[in-house]
Formats: structure tokens, C-alpha cells, sequence
């Protein structure tokens, strides 16, 4: 409102000398005159604001001027103002009020006229066009709030008449210091006065110290006492420092005696740190002399005999806390005396002081504070020795390690010890791993434990795997030990793959052993056994690899079971087999159940595949359950199979499931079935997903796949084939025309005619062996009666005499351990499809051990259009040792795909 009232005035200031004027016979206010005395405010401040028309009218210049003076409302008061101001002729009334007037908006916003009023004074006033009146006092409005029974009105009221300068104002707060009831009344008028009286106010402070019942009112006159800095506020203060009966009290006359910062300051404090009865008093004497800039010589020797003499430890401990700020040599050493003091506070001081000290001189008392009964001073010395230095210390910190009773003090002194060589400390370490008492300080000693690669690190870890009480430390110890390639941490995790009792230690044990450099070791051991010579080793070792379930040795196992010529060998492995989920693992038993000739090895492949159905089926089962969690864990324990019932319940699940968890599980399983049903279910999931991540995930999935199978299929078109068969290399040239008959098209029939003429004779084996795959079976005589070259002709009629001759002698042939006539039998079935033989191509592609003929056996299958066929060509792309023929066996996989 002030700032209001300024900007009217400021305008009615500068305001036009040309505007219009009210002509005299319009100048008639009575009605407004009479408004003036109305009972309502706001009537009176509307009629106050109606009056300014009236320019030079005296009437209503002297009735805004008494409103000015007398009306209680603020606002009809700033309202009579502005309309002076229009008025004119009124700057000394304005003058008078921009000083006295009562509110402090209206005295501000009147500022512009306050040069008016510097020599008025607020109980007179002459009145420009009378004769001097007696005005009522600007103060007399507030006075009579000041016997107001509510306590926030009479201090608001002391408080605006202390902005007054009236003599008048400061007897009423002077009276208000002494005898209102409320205390913050009190307080408030004894800091208006101090300023004014000075040193005239020493009754009124000593009053208030030795009389007043508030404790508030007291303390506040320790400050004001302070502030005067008056000749006797030392004595003042130390009286009431001593007479005081409340603790807090004593405190605040101590601390307002070092605001005096003097000599008698000083010496009123060291009497009080020599006698005072009160401990928190003689602490607080000791802590506020000890600040005291000037007298650092007088506190020095009050502080020394405090220490020596004072019974109290409190107070001891203050007065060590006072000396932190001494330094040197001297200093530290005559703290390290006081290590041993009978009070805890004093010790903890000193302790945490000794951490500033050199290291030969604080060290040694460290050390014995160390083993203190407190564990506030061990956990100070602890934290103190570790900044000192722990490579100093490192026979304290680990009896502090390995003793200590309090989990948060090993926790500081293994935090040091971890920045040294674990080897100096190992024998700690490993106590801490194996018989701490807080499951985090064993699981950080458990992970320190991966640089000290020892044996007694690997039996710690092996007991922590097999006692611990926590599952987390046992997670941490499993983890761990897959770093070693000890026997010993290998066999550790494989007891806990096996028999811990929580599952997620169970997990991380399999993985760590499966991943760790003593499985390697061992795996390699056993998978030299399997074609050891003697078949109790080989049955030992499969045994061995099947209780391991290692992926990489299911080669291995899936090769004893179709060639080893011991019975129980195959029948051990296809009794493992039963609980192996795998892709190869499924093609392995449908391969020797078609195979074998031995009974019990076909019943046991029997079970085996039904234990594998009733797995399917229990997870068929657990995929239609209402928990979100074991659809997923269902979804999870799924793999790639030619079963239409796993396949179908996998894409019902990655189309239509509630939750998205389950449908990104089941895009992750179909994304492995890696063919054209794949892409196209991904695709059909990633336009239909309102998930927005799930969507986000299964896209990522669908263009990778969509990616590699166009590399692949773009490998094996005939346009590619073509072009490699005229102008790549040699070896290249001869697999293209391979590829080519297994991809069957006529339009290939002209160029490879062509290059069965060629000069290489490999090249013209391939190309002849190509047309015979499109049905030209004469042309294999027609080759043969034609070769000039007697090897290639007599492999021609060695082909063409296999091919005319009956199933079982080319399924001799591919069972022959000599490699040609493996080769040659390939050929013929490739020439010859019989599905009598398609078993037996499929245990060549994935087992036999020259990768040509693995290769020419998968590109044989191709042409068999048999879901076995594909499936174990799409195998071999996984699993085949050599990285290279993979690569081939994945193109030759779509190529299947594509045909089927």
C-alpha cells in the first residue's frame, strides 16, 4: 500500500500546471465533510478520496488534515494524505504525518515530504492557518495497545513505538523491559533500550539478571551485558555464572562472558574453571577461554592445571580438545600421556588428536589404544592408525582384524589392510573369510581372497563353500573359487552344484565350475579317456562327462553312442541322455535308435526319449499355469526340437501370453529355432506386441535372425553358385558344383554339362556326381567310359557299381572306417536317396572325424527333405568343431529349410 501511496503522491507532484480547475460555484463538499464523520471506514476513505476535487478549498484542505491526525483506519489516513497532496498547500501536515504518523507504510510511502517535518515535533504542531493547537500524539494510539491482554498485540504495538524518536515511546519500553508478563515483551523492549541508555541500563540488566523469573529474560540480558561491554559486566556475569541454578544458564553467562574478550574476562573465567561446582560449567569455562584470542598465555596455564588437577573427565576432555590447536612434538607427546586416563572422553580426545601427530610418536600409544575396553577410543585408534599409515601398522591392524569384538572396528581395519599386498596379511585374511562374525566382512574377505592364489586360499574358499551359515557368502566363495584352476576348488564347487541348500548357490557353483580352468583340465583329462582302448576307462569317463553335463563334451558322448563298439558304454551314455536337453543330445537318440543293433541299448535309447516327453510335457503343463513366474521359468527350460507340440505351445506363448515377460522368453526360444517359420512368427510377434520394450526386444531378435538368413541363403542362390563355379578359385569352383546338385535346379544343368569336360579332374568328379543328383544316373557309366585318367576312372566305377547296389551294402559303407569308402558310400546316397540311410548320413555328418566328409554327408541330407535330416544339419551349424564348416553347414541348413 506504501508503495502505492508514494506513486499517487509522486504524480499528484508532478502533475500538469494546466489542469483543468473546478469552477467556484461547483465547489461544494459539504455532502463529503459529512461523510467524513461516518462510522465506517471505508465511507470515510471514500469521501477522503472525493475531496481532492476540490483544489483550494480550505474546508476541505483543515477536515483532511484533522483525518490525517486523528482517524484510527490506516488506509482512510493514506487516502486523506493523497488527497491532500492533490490539494495542495498541506506539505508541513504532510510533513508531520510522513514522521509521526503511527504506521510504518504511510510514514514511507509520505517519505517525499519527510524534509518537511525534520524540525516537528510528534506532541505539537502549528497549523499553517490557525493559531497552535494541542494535537493528539502520534503514540498515544499505540500506548493504549500496550495494556492489551493478548501478548502478540502489545508486542507488536512495543514494537512499532520503538521506531519512534519520541522521549515518550522510550518511557513506555523502558517500563515494558521490567513489568510486562511476557517474557519475549520483556526481552524485545530490553533490546530496544540497550542502544539508547547504554551505560544507563546497568539497573535495568542488573535488575533483570538477579530478579526476572524467566530464565529467557536473563539469558538475553547476559547478551545485552556483553554487548555494552560496561565496567562491571565481568563480575555481573561471573555472579550469575555461579548463582545461576539451571545448568543452561550457568553455560549462557560463561559463553557471554568470552563475547567480553578482556583480561577480567579471562580471569573471571579461570576462577570458574578452578571452583565452579558444576562440571558442564567448568567445561564450558575451559571450552570459551580457550577461544579467547588474547589470552592464549593465561588460558595455557589455567588449561594445565585443569588437566592435572580436575576431577571431572568432561571437563579433562574439554580441556584436550581447547589444546588441539597446539602443535609439534612437544604438544603430541604430552597428549600421548593422557592416552591412559581413567575418563572415556578424555581418551577418545586424545586419540583423535594423535591422528595429527607424527607417526613415531603417535603410533605407540595407538597401538595400546587399540585394546581400550571402550569401543569408541579402539574404534578412534583404529581409524587414527589407518591415516597414519596401515603398512606401519599392519601387526596391530590384524590383531585388531583377527581379535577385535566389534563388527565396525575389523570393518575399519580391514578397509586399511586392503590397500597392502594381501600376501602380507593372508593368514588374517583367511581367519576373517572363514570365522568372522559379520556375513559382509566375510563376503569382502571372500573376494579379497581371488589375489592370493595359494592352496590354503583354496581350502578357505572350500570351507566358507561348505559351512558358511550365509547364502550370500557361500554365492561370493562359488564365484570365486571358478577363478582357480586347482583340482581342489573344482571338486569344492561341484559338492556345492550338488548338494548346497539354497538353489541360486546350486546355480552359480554349476556355472562357476563349468567356466572354471580346473573343469577345463579335468574335461580334457576325461574326454582323452573316451577312446582309450580299454572299455572300463571309456565307460568310467562317460560316466564321468555325463554326471558334468558340460555342453562341449556332448560330441564326445553322442560319439561313443553310435560307434563304440562296448554295449554298456552306449547304453550308459543314452541313460544320461534322458536328462539332457539339447538339440544334438535329441538327434543323437533318434540316430541310434535307428542304427543300433543291440537290444538293451535300443530300450534304454527308448526311455531315455520318454523321459524327454514327459520333461516336454510337465513344462507343457507348467506353461498353462496362472504364475507369471513358472510360465516363464517353463518358457526358459524349453529347447530347439522337431517336436510340433513343443513348437506350437512356444509361439501360442510368444503371441497371446498376458504377461510380457513370458512372451520375450518365448520370442528368446523361437529366435533359436534360427528358419523360415522363425522370421516370420518374430515378425507376425514384433507388429502385434503392445509392450513397448518386449516389442523393442523381439524386433532386435527378428532382424538378426532375418540378417543371417539372408547372408546364408544369398551364399547358396544360383546366381552365386554360378558365378563362384566360373571364376573363383579351384577348391571353391568344386564345392559350388557340389552345392549346385544339392540345390537341383534345371537351370544349372547346361554349365555343369560344361565343366564335367573340364581339365581338373576333381572338378569334373564334382560336376558328373552334380547332374547324376538331377537324374541323369548314366551319365556316371557315360563318365566313366570316357575318362581318360585311370584313378578318376576307377573311382567312377567303384561309384556307379555302390550306387546300383543294395541299401545295406552302402549302409556297410558308410559304417567302413576307411574314409574313401565312407566318402564313396556319401556319394551314392547322394546320387541315390535312401532313406534307409538317412540314420546312418546323419551319424556321419555330426560324428565322423575328416570335416570333408561331415560335409559331403550334410550336403546329402539336404536332398532327403526327412525333419531328421534337416534337424541334423541344422545341428552340425551349432555344434561342429570347426568354426569354417559351420559357416558351410548353416548355409546348407537354409538351403534345407528353403526346400522343405
Amino acid at each position: 500500500m506504501h508503495a502505492a501511496l508514494a506513486a499517487l503522491i509522486a504524480s499528484t507532484l508532478y502533475a500538469s500546471s494546466a489542469e483543468a480547475q473546478v469552477p467556484r460555484f461547483e465547489q461544494t463538499p459539504d455532502n463529503d465533510l459529512a461523510d467524513l464523520r461516518s462510522t465506517r471506514p471505508a465511507k470515510r476513505r471514500a469521501a477522503a478520496a472525493r475531496l481532492a476535487r476540490y483544489r483550494g478549498n480550505s474546508a476541505a484542505r483543515n477536515a483532511l488534515s484533522s483525518v490525517l491526525l486523528e482517524d484510527p483506519s490506516n488506509k482512510v489516513r493514506q487516502s486523506a494524505a493523497i488527497a491532500l497532496a492533490r490539494i495542495g498547500g498541506a506539505q508541513r501536515m504532510l510533513g508531520y504525518a510522513a514522521v509521526c504518523d503511527p504506521d510504518p507504510g504511510t510514514r514511507r510511502g509520505l517519505a517525499a515530504y519527510k524534509r518537511h517535518g525534520r524540525a516537528v515535533r510528534c506532541d505539537r504542531h502549528t497549523h499553517p492557518r490557525g493559531p497552535t493547537v494541542t494535537l493528539p500524539r502520534a503514540e498515544a494510539q499505540l500506548v493504549s495497545y500496550l495494556g492489551h491482554p493478548r501478548s502478540g498485540t502489545r508486542l507488536r504495538a512495543l514494537r512499532r513505538l520503538a521506531r519512534m524518536n519520541s522521549a515518550m515511546a522510550r518511557r513506555y519500553v523502558w517500563a515494558m523491559a521490567t513489568k510486562d508478563p511476557y517474557h519475549q515483551c520483556r526481552i524485545d523492549a530490553m533490546n530496544v533500550v540497550a542502544p539508547i541508555y547504554k551505560r544507563k541500563m546497568k539497573p535495568l540488566l542488573r535488575y533483570a539478571i538477579t530478579s526476572d523469573p524467566d530464565a529467557r529474560v536473563r539469558k538475553a540480558a547476559y547478551k545485552v551485558l556483553a554487548y555494552l561491554h560496561l565496567s562491571r559486566s565481568s563480575i555481573l556475569l561471573g555472579q550469575a555464572a555461579r548463582n545461576e541454578g539451571d545448568a543452561a544458564m550457568q553455560v549462557a553467562a560463561i559463553e557471554a562472558l568470552g563475547k567480553l574478550g578482556n583480561q577480567r574476562a579471562a580471569v573471571a573465567l579461570g576462577r570458574l574453571c578452578d571452583d565452579h561446582k558444576n562440571a558442564d560449567a567448568r567445561a564450558a569455562a575451559v571450552r570459551v577461554l580457550a577461544s579467547l584470542k588474547g589470552q592464549r598465555r593465561y588460558a595455557a596455564a589455567v588449561l594445565a592445571r585443569v588437566l592435572s588437577k580436575d576431577r571431572s573427565g568432561k571437563v579433562r576432555a574439554a580441556a584436550m580438545r581447547a589444546l588441539a590447536s597446539r602443535r609439534g612434538r612437544g604438544a603430541c607427546a604430552a597428549r600421548a600421556q593422557r592416552v591412559n586416563d581413567p575418563d572415556v572422553e578424555v581418551r577418545i580426545t586424545v586419540v583423535r588428536q594423535l591422528d595429527g601427530c607424527p607417526g613415531s610418536v603417535a603410533r605407540g600409544p595407538l597401538s595400546r589404544a587399540v585394546r581400550d575396553a571402550d569401543r569408541r577410543v579402539r574404534k578412534a585408534a583404529v581409524k587414527a592408525l589407518v591415516k597414519l599409515g596401515p603398512q606401519r601398522a599392519l601387526s596391530t591392524l590384524v590383531s585388531v582384524l583377527s581379535k577385535d569384538s566389534e563388527a565396525a572396528i575389523r570393518w575399519i581395519a580391514f578397509d586399511g589392510l586392503r590397500t597392502i599386498n594381501v600376501r602380507k596379511w593372508r593368514d588374517a585374511l583367511v581367519d576373517a573369510a572363514r570365522t568372522d562374525n559379520d556375513p559382509k566382512l566375510r563376503e569382502a574377505a571372500v573376494r579379497m581372497l581371488t589375489g592370493l592364489r595359494t592352496h590354503q586360499a583354496v581350502a578357505a574358499l572350500g570351507a566358507v563353500l561348505a559351512k558358511d551359515r550365509q547364502a550370500s557368502v557361500r554365492l561370493i566363495a562359488a564365484k570365486t573359487l571358478g577363478r582357480y584352476s586347482e583340482e581342489a576348488a573344482y571338486k569344492a564347487l561341484q559338492r556345492a552344484a550338488s548338494g548346497d541348500s539354497d538353489a541360486r548357490v546350486r546355480k552359480i557353483a554349476q556355472r562357476a565350475a563349468a567356466r572354471s580352468p580346473a573343469q577345463r583340465a579335468y574335461v580334457n583329462a576325461l574326454l582323452a579317456q573316451t577312446i582309450s582302448s580299454s572299455s572300463s576307462t571309456r565307460l568310467r569317463a562317460a560316466t564321468q562327462l555325463c554326471a558334468l553335463q558340460v555342453p562341449r563334451t556332448y560330441r564326445a558322448l553322442v560319439r561313443l553312442l553310435w560307434v563304440d563298439g562296448d554295449a554298456s558304454v552306449r547304453t550308459a551314455v543314452a541313460r544320461c541322455f534322458g536328462e539332457i536337453d539339447s538339440p544334438l543330445v535329441d538327434v543323437a537318440l533318434s540316430v541310434a535308435h535307428g542304427t543300433d543293433s543291440d537290444g538293451g541299448v535300443i530300450r534304454t535309447v527308448e526311455i531315455a526319449q520318454r523321459q524327454r516327453v514327459a520333461r516336454l510335457n510337465k513344462h507343457l503343463t507348467e506353461l498353462r499355469s496362472t504364475n507369471a513366474a513358472q510360465r516363464v521359468a517353463a518358457v526358459k527350460a524349453m529347447v530347439p526340437s522337431p517336436s510340433r507340440k513343443l513348437r506350437g505351445a512356444l509361439e501360442q506363448a510368444m503371441l497371446k501370453d498376458r504377461d510380457p515377460l513370458v512372451r520375450r522368453a518365448a520370442a528368446s526360444r523361437i529366435y533359436r529355432f534360427a528358419d523360415a517359420r522363425a522370421i516370420r512368427k518374430l515378425m507376425l510377434a514384433s507388429q502385434n506386441e503392445q509392450h513397448a520394450a518386449t516389442r523393442t526386444f523381439v524386433l532386435g531378435l527378428y532382424n538378426d535372425l532375418r540378417r543371417r538368413w539372408a547372408s546364408a541363403k544369398r551364399a547358396v542362390t544360383l546366381t552365386t553358385l554360378t558365378r563362384e563355379l566360373s571364376s573363383a578359385p579351384l577348391k571353391r569352383q568344386i564345392e559350388a558344383a557340389k552345392t549346385l546338385g544339392a540345390l537341383r535346379d534345371r537351370r544349372a544343368f547346361a554349365i555343369l554339362h560344361k565343366y564335367a569336360r573340364s581339365t581338373d579332374r576333381e572338378l569334373r568328379y564334382a560336376a558328373v556326381i552334380a547332374l547324376a543328383t538331377f537324374g541323369d544316373v548314366q551319365i556316371i557309366s557315360k563318365a566313366a567310359r570316357d575318362e581318360k585318367d585311370p584313378l578318376l576312372k576307377k573311382r567312377l566305377i567303384q561309384l556307379n557299381y555302390l550306387r546300383r547296389a543294395k541299401p545295406d551294402k552302402i549302409i556297410a559303407a558308410l559304417g567302413s572306417s576307411n574314409r574313401d569308402e565312407v566318402l564313396r558310400a556319401v556319394e551314392a546316397s547322394t546320387i541315390r536317396q535312401v532313406d534307409k540311410a538317412m540314420p546312418h548320413l546323419a551319424k556321419v555328418a555330426l560324428s565322423h572325424l575328416d570335416k570333408h566328409v561331415r560335409r559331403a554327408a550334410a550336403r546329402a541330407l539336404v536332398l532327403y527333405e526327412k525333419s531328421l535330416a534337416y534337424w541334423t544339419v541344422r545341428v552340425g551349424s551349432s555344434h561342429d568343431a570347426s568354426k569354417k564348416l559351420r559357416r558351410a553347414l548353416w548355409g546348407l541348413a537354409v538351403l534345407a529349410d528353403s526346400a522343405t
